[in-house]
């Protein structure tokens, strides 16, 4: 009896996983067969039959995408880009954030050792900080300034059952 239970188990587990799997935006690049995936909830753009239209995108069946309250064919696609205005503003903030915390802690460090004529090596903390915030607001500014345009001429949009393993949208191609 208890192998069979087990077998009951195991065999529901993989019904529910391959039930319950996302559908997401497929863009493949028709030039290079390069696919990449949008998940549902994304902040996207999308210009449609002379429209334009912006907000969360959810998946609604295989055929048609909802944009906060619209609903667009896939097929009626013509550009699509993802608003990356918020992830932007978050690095932009904690890199100018730390950069200045960083800048008042070395500005404390390097007075506490004028005044106690010391050399510390406490410095590194600071310096590392305000490096890495900056990376932090350059990446910020990278994100508020670089949209990429996907265009349906050289890019085609499918909804797909989500891969195991995909390589999902980001700002970098």
């Amino acid at each position: 009896m208890k192998p069979h239970f087990l077998f009951f188990i195991a065999s529901l587990l993989i019904c529910l996983s391959s039930w319950s799997q996302e559908r997401v935006l497929q863009v493949e690049n028709i030039e290079t067969g390069k696919k990449v995936y949008i998940k549902p909830q994304q902040q996207i753009i999308v210009n449609a039959l002379d429209s334009t239209y912006m907000g969360r995108m959810m998946v609604v069946n295989d055929s048609m995408l909802k944009l906060d309250s619209d609903t667009i064919f896939v097929r009626d696609l013509n550009t699509l880009e993802l608003d990356r205005v918020k992830e932007g503003v978050g690095y932009l903030l904690i890199g100018i954030g730390g950069f200045i915390f960083g800048v008042v802690r070395y500005t404390l460090v390097s007075l506490n050792m004028i005044i106690t004529g010391g050399l510390d090596s406490s410095l590194m903390g600071p310096t590392a900080l305000i490096g890495a915030s900056s990376v932090s607001a350059i990446v910020g500014l990278v994100f508020l300034s670089k949209k990429k345009q996907i265009i349906k001429e050289t890019h085609s949009f499918s909804i797909v059952k989500q891969p195991e393993s995909v390589y999902y949208y980001d700002t970098q191609q």
